[in-house]
């Protein structure tokens, strides 16, 4: 299906089309057509490129396929360090 590689492979509901993910996080529709005892792979249609979390599955495709749902990571956020001293005393309080 792709000639620079893909990932995370996932189905059409109804087998006709195969949605994945590269490398450099572009996702990408390729058709998928049964003739017979032959298998036809379509042109792979690139849909968009957002980024994804290195950990766990990056996305997933309706049954449909006109929707997928991607595992998008917020920014993570700095919490602030508190430092408390002489805690202790706090507790006498």
């Amino acid at each position: 299906m792709s000639s620079n590689g893909g990932a995370y492979p996932a189905w059409r509901g109804d087998g006709k089309e195969l949605f994945y993910q590269n490398i450099t996080n572009d996702y990408f529709a390729c058709p998928v057509a049964v003739k017979g005892s032959e298998v036809e792979v379509g042109t792979p249609q690139r849909l968009f490129n957002t980024t994804s979390p290195g950990i766990g599955i990056s996305f997933d495709v309706s049954s449909d396929g006109k929707r997928l749902l991607i595992n998008h990571a917020e920014e993570e956020a700095q919490a602030p360090l508190q430092l408390l001293t002489n805690w202790p005393a706090e507790l006498k309080k």
